[in-house]
């Protein structure tokens, strides 16, 4: 039962992710815009960068913030797995695998299969870039995996 509750949050931000992907011409959302504007507006911001004023009003701010969205949610995807994947099983011999390749794998799996998925969603695109941004998310999660397994227990808890 335990493995089996291990798997619930990587599926279900699978879902998440899933129902981004069929929402059709997906764009930032509207507070994430307004964000960007108002720190566009911010005063004194023109006379430090007048550069950054001017970018956060432009389409390029909005593009970097999606590409954005796309890193994290994959590493969120790949932190996931990992950890259901690093639970032990309960007939376990003690000799425990190193699940990030095969956290990778999955992950990145699913990335692929998501572009797919966008083919057929009105709006959408199946882009092999989005592929390899997804891919560095992935490899952002499966790093943050790594760092947080090789904390002791003991240290987690306090």
């Amino acid at each position: 039962m335990r493995l089996l509750c291990n798997w619930v949050p990587p599926l279900a931000w699978t879902a998440v992710i899933f129902w981004g992907s069929s929402t059709p011409d997906l764009r930032a959302t509207p507070v994430a815009l307004l964000v960007l504007d108002r720190l566009a507006v911010l005063p004194g911001l023109d006379a430090i960068s007048p550069f950054l004023c001017t970018f956060l009003s432009s389409p390029a701010a909005e593009l970097l913030l999606r590409k954005t969205a796309h890193i994290a949610e994959f590493a969120i995807l790949a932190y996931l797995v990992t950890r259901a994947l690093s639970t032990p099983h309960p007939r376990d011999t003690g000799h425990q695998q190193h699940p990030v390749p095969l956290a990778g794998v999955l992950s990145l799996a699913y990335a692929v299969t998501d572009e797919l998925h966008q083919y057929f969603v009105p709006g959408r695109s199946c882009r092999p870039e989005d592929i390899l941004i997804d891919a560095v998310g992935i490899s952002l999660g499966l790093i943050l995996a790594r760092k947080v397994d090789r904390k002791p227990r003991s240290s987690l808890r306090h």
